[in-house]
């Protein structure tokens, strides 16, 4: 997850795949504050010249997406619920490793 030179390597994304077609970008790349991690995570990713490395190598990060329909008709009741195509709205877990 370190990329630069030897003396200064700042995080980094190494790789990143996609598959589906929600087409809703990614909350861990782009411009993604931290990469979506909390400011105590993301210190433990940067590099320590005390140490000559980070105190977490690397990481691998797990984002899911999915569109939820609901069966009853809860959108009538709750305004705003759903998108306004009221096709469903948009749930996104993450895991890191």
């Amino acid at each position: 997850m370190l990329a630069g030179d030897d003396n200064n390597p700042t995080p980094h994304i190494e790789a990143q795949y996609t598959t589906g077609g929600l087409g809703v970008p990614s909350k861990i790349g782009g411009a993604a504050v931290n990469f979506g991690f909390t400011p105590a995570v993301y210190n433990h990713l940067v590099w320590q010249p005390a140490n000559a490395n980070s105190d977490i190598p690397e990481v691998t990060v797990i984002e899911v997406f999915y569109k939820f329909r609901p069966i009853t008709p809860i959108s009538n009741l709750i305004p705003g619920y759903l998108k306004t195509d009221g096709d469903g709205t948009i749930i996104w877990s993450k895991a890191v490793f």
